[in-house]
């Protein structure tokens, strides 16, 4: 969840966007090496508080360590906003953190609607509460080390 910036000329309002993601971060090493490259299939479910209900596939690609990294997803998005359907693709950078526990998300968005394109930047920041939980024991040996 974050705030989305709208560079439409219709609507310059920052409003309240939510993000509902279900994916996975697959890992991929060579034995001896700390980096790792990650895939990030998603698919997901966004709200917008001017009404914009959109569905998002995507595919990220990202390089990093366990502890944190970075990643490229692109997505294509379709929806519908006041009974009209809109269709796009949605870019993002993404910071992970925590094995993807913790992320930083700076996204544009192109949207074609019956009015034009509609380009919107977003700043989501997102967390995955079984993967924390599933850490916190990991961690406190890592500490006591």
């Amino acid at each position: 969840m974050g705030p989305l910036i709208s560079f439409d000329s219709d609507d310059k309002r920052t409003t309240y966007c939510l993000d509902v993601t279900a994916g996975a971060n697959i890992f991929f090493h060579k034995s001896g090496r700390k980096q790792l490259i990650m895939l990030y299939p998603e698919l997901g479910y966004t709200f917008e508080y001017r009404g914009l209900h959109l569905g998002h596939l995507g595919l990220g690609l990202g390089t990093g360590r366990l502890w944190a990294g970075w990643a490229y997803v692109p997505r294509f998005v379709i929806g519908a906003e006041q009974r009209n359907i809109v269709v796009g693709f949605r870019h993002s950078l993404v910071a992970t953190y925590l094995v993807g526990g913790l992320w930083l998300e700076l996204s544009h968005q192109i949207l074609g609607r019956e009015s034009g394109l509609k380009h919107d930047l977003r700043v989501l920041m997102g967390f995955d509460v079984p993967r924390l939980l599933f850490l916190i024991p990991h961690l406190g040996r890592a500490l006591s080390r």
